[in-house]
């Protein structure tokens, strides 16, 4: 499941080379990674999004605390960021390091 691989990824210090792959399809609007996503994140603007970034949050139950009238579920906290290390990634800077480490990937893009 997609849910769980992206859980495992992102216990380590650098995503799993498929993940770069899931970013760059992403990015492409394929269809069929899409349709593993609940929902498009980009169908309300309609626009091809052009940028791409990888931040890991740590999830727990929300603990209501008194007078609290809207009680979401989840409390979440931001707790580095996966991938780029700095700014947003692109089709291009993806793939440019898929063609640089491609020893790592064992596959093509």
């Amino acid at each position: 499941r997609l849910d769980w691989q992206i859980w495992l990824a992102a216990t380590t210090k650098r995503l799993q080379p498929w993940m770069y792959t899931f970013l760059v399809k992403l990015l492409e609007q394929e269809a069929d990674v899409l349709d593993l996503l609940e929902s498009d994140p980009w169908m309300e603007d309609g626009i091809k999004p052009k940028y791409i970034r990888v931040e890991a949050y740590e999830y727990s139950y929300h603990r209501p605390t008194k007078g609290e009238t809207k009680k979401p579920y989840w409390d979440r906290r931001r707790i580095r960021r996966l991938h780029p290390r700095q700014g947003l990634a692109s089709i291009e800077s993806i793939t440019d390091l898929i063609a640089r480490d491609d020893h790592l990937f064992g596959y093509p893009l």
